[in-house]
């Protein structure tokens, strides 16, 4: 257990098809992961709920420094329940949230939950980034 709770990368991409319960449990014991830096969930297709119910371990992972959700097909719902999650991660310098169907709406509601971010859109890349100026 200790090994686990040490981590400082959890990586979770294209495991499609979570369930809400599988995305209960993840949200619950993801708490335990106090030293993570690195969240990568790319490439998972996850329904309207499972958002609202993994996003609550967000919160959690004050050491966070970059979150990847990039193709997951986050929607402008989704984002209202993510920007509520994060914003308290002092830590996050990067939020990845490429190839999803985010619009004005999910900019405006993760805006509010990740004021200490700026925008950085470049060629491969669309992310949110920490200002340090």
């Amino acid at each position: 257990k200790k090994n686990i709770i040490n981590k400082r990368s959890l990586m979770m991409q294209h495991c499609h098809k979570l369930t809400n319960k599988q995305c209960q449990f993840l949200s619950e014991n993801v708490t335990n992961l106090t030293y993570l830096q690195t969240f990568d969930f790319r490439g998972n297709t996850l329904n309207k709920d499972a958002w609202k119910i993994l996003s609550r371990g967000f919160r959690y992972l004050r050491n966070l420094k970059e979150l990847i959700l990039a193709k997951n097909k986050i929607d402008d719902k989704d984002c209202v329940y993510i920007g509520e999650n994060i914003g308290n991660l002092i830590n996050l310098e990067k939020l990845h949230l490429q190839i999803n169907n985010i619009g004005d709406e999910g900019c405006i509601s993760l805006s509010k939950g990740i004021t200490n971010l700026v925008v950085s859109n470049t060629t491969d890349c669309f992310a949110y980034q920490r200002s340090y100026s």
